[in-house]
């Protein structure tokens, strides 16, 4: 603080922070601040040509600097010493200290304070003389080999003195022109200085008006974003709500679709239960009364009594082969037919079956044929494979003439099944109706000895047979008989 106040010319307040600071070093022993201290208000006091202070503080810098640690710092004080025995006009000992200070500055390469020694020796010499002095030009050779300009144009202002003084204007001319000239390279560099630190304060003034736009506009952008997110999670949240509503009424529509194809099987199933009953049960059942009042006239013989019998017996056997089958089909259609996979020995279920339906076969006079190998076991539902045998070849004795044959074979099948084959030399069927066998729309046609049928057990077989993994086809030609075959 001292100091700038020194340069800005206020003295007053440049000695009292001088001696502020004097009193703290001399608290703390710092002998090197202390001996600066003194050379700075020495040197203050010199310039307020108050010579005894200044000789005062100057000579206690120089007691202090007298060791061997301190050569440097007696450069400074010394020439200031010179300097205030100058201006005293004591000439003899301002030469001496200049000599001792040259001396120490050039012992210790001291290159700035020797050319402002040379520089004040030559001043005081040629005022003295009233002549250039060799140290004038020597201490200007110093400062230009240095690039010091501004020392270089004090010591040309003052050559220019001394040359006016003596007369030399000529010399005087001289070096004011090399002075305004270094003056105005000065000049320039000072304001090159000056546009470029306008430059770097232009640049950061820009460069912190870019930052507040950076930060306001990344303050927008946050908002922005906020704002975007808040959007896209109401929006998110909206087509989680609308794909939650969507998938919802894709289960219910699907629940639905399920439920009306339940309901249209279920209609189905009614419709084809109330058309089986009207079709297949009404005849044989509505037969009865009729037969019976037949019966009791008194005038019915014996003999028609007796064919009667027959005809209600029959009647009742067919109603009770429809009834069996429609309870099958039904039961099977509403809740679900459940397969129970066995080790079923073949011998035994063709044994009984061939027993049971040994009467029917004999009544037409048909040969039953087993060519089933002896032993086979096959691996399926015993109950619904005693089904399809049994009418398979119920169909065979049905559809066949007197004195016909209805032969059952069985064989080794692709992938590991077995195939059985049940053939009758019967009336055959014709293309039309074979496509169509085992639809449940395929209306059932009376047997050769008018023997009715319930057209529900063919399209029975067909569900069965694929319950147990296997197939069912017909290989029929009109007249020729018909060979029915299942794995």
């Amino acid at each position: 603080l001292g100091t700038a106040f020194d340069l800005s010319g206020n003295d007053v307040k440049a000695l009292e922070y001088y001696k502020k600071g004097l009193a703290i070093a001399l608290r703390r022993n710092d002998i090197g601040n202390v001996a600066h201290l003194y050379n700075n208000l020495g040197t203050t006091y010199g310039k307020q040509h108050n010579h005894t202070q200044a000789m005062v503080y100057l000579k206690k810098a120089l007691e202090l600097t007298s060791g061997p640690r301190f050569v440097e710092s007696r450069v400074s004080p010394m020439m200031n010493l010179a300097n205030v025995y100058a201006e005293m006009k004591v000439i003899h000992k301002a030469m001496e200290y200049y000599t001792e200070a040259l001396s120490l500055a050039r012992k210790t390469g001291m290159g700035m304070e020797e050319a402002k020694i040379l520089h004040a020796m030559g001043v005081v010499q040629s005022m003295e003389k009233q002549e250039l002095h060799p140290a004038l030009e020597e201490a200007y050779q110093l400062a230009k080999r240095r690039g010091n300009r501004g020392q270089q144009i004090s010591i040309l202002k003052d050559l220019a003195k001394i040359a006016n003084r003596a007369g030399n204007y000529e010399d005087e001319v001289i070096f004011l022109k090399e002075e305004r000239r270094l003056s105005d390279s000065i000049f320039n560099m000072e304001k090159m200085k000056e546009i470029a630190r306008l430059q770097e304060k232009y640049e950061l003034n820009k460069s912190r008006n870019q930052v507040v736009a950076l930060k306001e506009e990344g303050q927008k952008g946050v908002e922005t974003r906020n704002q975007i997110i808040l959007i896209a999670c109401m929006l998110g949240l909206s087509v989680v709500t609308l794909l939650f509503l969507f998938i919802r009424t894709i289960m219910l529509n699907r629940k639905l679709s399920s439920r009306e194809k339940e309901l249209a099987k279920a209609n189905s199933i009614k419709d084809r239960l109330f058309s089986i009953i009207g079709h297949d049960l009404r005849g044989p059942i509505g037969n009865i009364p009729a037969l019976l009042h037949i019966y009791r006239q008194d005038e019915t013989t014996e003999d028609a009594k007796a064919f009667i019998l027959d005809s209600m017996e029959e009647n009742s056997i067919a109603s009770s082969e429809t009834l069996d089958k429609l309870l099958t089909w039904g039961n099977m259609q509403i809740k679900g037919q459940t397969r129970n996979p066995v080790a079923v020995e073949v011998d035994t279920i063709m044994d009984n079956k061939l027993r049971l339906l040994k009467v029917a076969a004999n009544n037409k006079q048909i040969s039953l044929l087993n060519k089933v190998p002896k032993g086979l076991t096959v691996f399926a539902d015993e109950h619904q494979l005693n089904f399809i045998l049994r009418n398979l070849i119920a169909n065979g004795i049905k559809y066949t003439r007197e004195h016909g044959t209805v032969e059952t074979t069985a064989g080794h099948y692709a992938g590991g099944f077995i195939v059985f084959s049940v053939s009758d030399s019967g009336i055959g069927i014709d293309a039309a109706r074979k496509d169509r066998i085992f639809d449940p729309e395929n209306k059932s046609t009376p047997g050769t000895a008018n023997e009715p049928g319930t057209s529900i057990g063919l399209m029975l077989c067909k569900e069965f047979v694929i319950q147990n993994g296997g197939k069912i086809w017909v290989e029929s030609e009109l007249g020729k008989g018909s060979t029915f075959h299942f794995t």
